[in-house]
């Protein structure tokens, strides 16, 4: 049981007071923002901006959010000719 009465005001119920919760958070969610959330956690993705990001793929060692499409750019270093 709650003892915390914001979460017992939500509902006399679990239930009650997870669909209070729910109904709660879709207020305030606009829904392009939700379908980017649920595309950043279907795909695994931290969600947030850009240092968020940043921070996280430090502490972890990996990335956390999409990758470049496509192949690498090829470096523009001096080419040593094969002749």
């Amino acid at each position: 049981m709650h003892s915390d009465p914001e979460v017992v005001d939500l509902g006399a119920t679990p239930p009650e007071r997870c669909h209070a919760y729910h109904r709660l958070v879709m207020e305030q969610v606009a829904p392009e923002e939700l379908e980017d959330l649920r595309g950043h956690l279907q795909r695994q993705h931290a969600y947030g901006s850009e240092r968020f990001r940043a921070i996280i793929e430090a502490q972890l060692a990996r990335r956390v959010g999409p990758a470049k499409i496509g192949r690498p750019s090829k470096q523009t270093s001096p080419s040593k000719s094969a002749l």
